[in-house]
């Protein structure tokens, strides 16, 4: 007992113990600025006087042998009381650690006890015709989707089941095509819930009734995104899938694309949807270039990589009034009367104003889970990333999220590993990436003067930074 608690002590660990034990014995700690043993030895005085005689062998460890004594280091009292040895406290969980527990996955999901969904049934006064023959399909087909036993296993039960599900599909697809608001979303959630527990027969007919929804809800759009990528095989896929996938992703880009995020780092089976099915739609609103006339605002505090290096600050906003052929920004800062110079590498900079800032990390983060993959999912997420590179630059694809937990799954995923070797594979790059160079007046310039033609024009407003 004593080795342990010296070895604790040695580490450091015994000295909150030993407070507590003070504590408990005389009603505070102790006052002895040095010494352990000191202390053990107040420790051991009361806690002797305390012990039955009868008890003082086991207490004292009086059955060890005399040999065994005199290994005891010189730093202890042979004779102290047996004391429990001190576990050492365990770590709080880091985030990486709590990403791991919180992916969610197929299995992990709730399992569905019925084919039902708590809503008001609108009155008919104020709907049209079709609208009201909707409401009547969807209100059918309730019925028939309350008659399944999702707990039956007898075949019988089985085969009603799906009878009752098949009739009901037909109505439901008349009730999203041709509902009402309150109609197309009862419909819908009750489609997701059959997409649940679809079998390979069943799922197609599924799929196909829940595309025909001209108008996907924007509320049940990142929940869908969630299935439509949990789902670890389709059989029978085919270009409703696809059809439906885009409903779902521009119902709701931004919930769908950060709802995503739970899901990753994934196993992702050979038969399962890449993200690149609900990205690919999203491409042009997720890598949005800059033109002229966008207003921007400054992600962090950076000097423009005009001549002069004028410091921009984080926050400040500004009006993209060039883009030159290689991609380079010249912008009119608000408040000051020069454009300057921001290049295409060094886009991540700046940001559109009013834009998520976090999309297009998240986005990025989701295709290289699946860049690591199943060769299917990996090719197509390869191939977006390459078009997002070449509509934003590399430099975008490389930025950071704002978000700390967003950061962690970066890490987690592996985000720059991934990006760097499909540069170094695909070549991957920026034209402009090459030789470094700053501007002024328009000029580039480099080992010889950039003919007079090259910079930007100068606007009615004043001249550039050149001041011409």
């Amino acid at each position: 007992a004593e080795s342990v608690c010296w070895g604790a002590t040695r580490r450091g660990g015994v000295l909150p113990r030993l407070g507590a034990l003070e504590r408990a014995a005389f009603g505070e700690e102790s006052e002895i600025a040095n010494g352990v043993r000191a202390r053990l030895q107040r420790l051991e005085a009361r806690l002797g006087a305390a012990q039955p005689a009868g008890d003082s062998g086991r207490a004292h460890g009086g059955s060890r042998e005399v040999g065994l004594r005199r290994q005891v280091s010189e730093m202890t009292d042979p004779d102290m009381p047996c004391l429990m040895p001190i576990e050492p406290a365990e770590a709080p969980p880091s985030h990486e650690e709590h990403d791991v527990a919180d992916i969610l996955t197929w299995e992990a999901l709730p399992a569905v006890e019925r084919l039902a969904v708590d809503r008001e049934i609108p009155e008919d006064d104020g709907m049209s015709s079709a609208q009201v023959e909707a409401e009547h399909a969807l209100q059918r087909a309730e019925f028939l989707l309350s008659n399944v036993d999702l707990s039956a296993t007898e075949e019988a039960d089985l085969l009603a089941n799906e009878d009752n599900m098949a009739r009901a599909l037909p109505l439901l697809r008349v009730a999203v095509e041709q509902g009402c608001k309150n109609t197309v979303d009862a419909a819908v959630e009750l489609l997701l819930l059959m997409l649940r527990v679809a079998d390979a027969l069943s799922l197609p007919a599924t799929v196909q009734t829940l595309a025909a929804c001209t108008e996907f809800p924007q509320h049940l759009a990142a929940h869908a995104a969630k299935l439509l990528m949990l789902r670890p095989a389709w059989p029978g896929r085919d270009e409703s899938l696809r059809r439906l996938c885009h409903l779902v992703a521009r119902a709701s880009p931004v919930p769908v694309v950060l709802a995503c995020l739970d899901l990753v780092p994934r196993h992702c089976t050979k038969e399962a949807l890449g993200f690149s099915w609900l990205l690919e739609p999203l491409a042009d609103q997720l890598a949005r270039g800059f033109k002229a006339g966008d207003r921007v605002v400054a992600l962090m505090d950076f000097d423009a990589d005009s001549k002069e290096k004028f410091p921009i600050k984080r926050g400040l906003q500004g009006e993209v009034r060039e883009v030159d052929s290689d991609g380079d920004l010249s912008i009119r800062f608000d408040g000051h009367p020069k454009r300057q110079w921001v290049f295409r590498k060094h886009a991540d900079r700046i940001g559109h104003v009013g834009a998520n800032i976090d999309a297009l990390p998240c986005a990025v983060t989701l295709l290289c889970d699946d860049a690591g993959g199943p060769p299917l999912c990996a090719s197509s997420a390869r191939a977006l990333l390459m078009k997002f590179s070449e509509a934003v630059g590399s430099a975008q694809l490389q930025r950071s999220p704002s978000d700390e937990s967003l950061q962690a799954k970066q890490r987690r995923c592996q985000v720059l590993e991934s990006l760097k070797r499909l540069r170094e594979v695909r070549n991957v790059s920026d034209q402009s990436e090459g030789t470094p160079m700053a501007r002024q007046g328009g000029a580039r310039f480099v080992s010889a003067p950039a003919p007079a033609d090259e910079g930007p024009s100068v606007d009615a407003e004043g001249a550039d930074e050149a001041g011409r």
